[in-house]
């Protein structure tokens, strides 16, 4: 064998390792910042928060602190998300938060299935818990999907209990996957009562059992193979009961993740 033919066989070797290699990323960092502005001479609000994320076998793993600045209040929150992979078409969701500020909720839980169908649909069935000092909330949720083409869209309704009340929020998203990676734009619409459920970083996490809408824009950007940004921008309200109307709220949020 002659010496080029050994040297390209060689760098085949080494892209191919690389290849591998950049396949078995199963370790991950990321870093949020959110900024509220409220109208109406409400104090604004500012959320931090940063993750670390372990891929085991199929299945994913990640801690995660959150903190939260509202006038001179600040409070902190320890959280867990578990992602199993039960088979090739179904998987679950599985969420556990704890904090002792007043600025959150004490306890949080969340268990969820998901299920994809044939014909690029997507369903899903969970509960979510949220316990307070005062009372606790349980809600049944779940999604109905379908991708079509380059493009995933879902509805997600939500039935929250609290005491002898029983309240809905009902939220509707569109997002248009560019090319082969996992980039993408996207809309989201949430109207109902709102109890903290969705996890999404939004404006209405802990405004609990207030009237809410949200309307929000994002996108994600593979920055490099193993670099994503994601930026997002939203406009809500909270209807405050005191007041008889909506107060307006800005959002605008940035994420940056690292596979290594």
């Amino acid at each position: 064998m002659k010496l080029i033919h050994i040297i390209l066989v060689l760098l085949l070797v080494v892209i191919a390792s690389l290849e591998v290699y950049a396949q078995e990323k199963r370790n991950s960092i990321e870093a949020a910042g959110r900024y509220e502005y409220w109208s109406d001479g409400y104090p604004d609000r500012y959320f931090l928060y940063l993750q670390y994320g372990r891929k085991i076998k199929e299945h994913q793993l990640f801690f995660r602190i959150n903190s939260i600045w509202r006038n001179r209040d600040h409070g902190f929150q320890y959280e867990v998300d578990f992602y199993p992979k039960f088979s090739p078409k179904s998987y679950g969701y599985f969420n556990m938060a704890y904090s002792n500020s007043p600025l959150m909720p004490n306890f949080r839980t969340a268990a969820e299935v998901f299920r994809v169908l044939n014909k690029g649909w997507e369903v899903s069935l969970g509960i979510r818990t949220v316990h307070l000092p005062d009372y606790n909330i349980f809600s049944i949720t779940g999604i109905v999907g379908k991708y079509i083409d380059n493009w995933y869209i879902y509805g997600r309704p939500t039935i929250n209990f609290l005491k002898d009340d029983i309240n809905m929020n009902f939220l509707v998203e569109a997002r248009r996957y560019m090319g082969e990676g996992t980039a993408y734009i996207g809309m989201l619409v949430l109207y109902g009562t709102d109890f903290g459920t969705v996890r999404d970083f939004n404006a209405i996490e802990n405004s609990f059992g207030l009237e809410t809408y949200l309307v929000r824009f994002k996108s994600l950007i593979n920055l490099t193979v193993n670099t994503d940004l994601s930026v997002g921008v939203d406009f809500s309200g909270i209807k405050i009961p005191e007041r008889g109307k909506y107060v307006p709220i800005i959002g605008a949020d940035i994420i940056v993740r690292r596979r290594f």
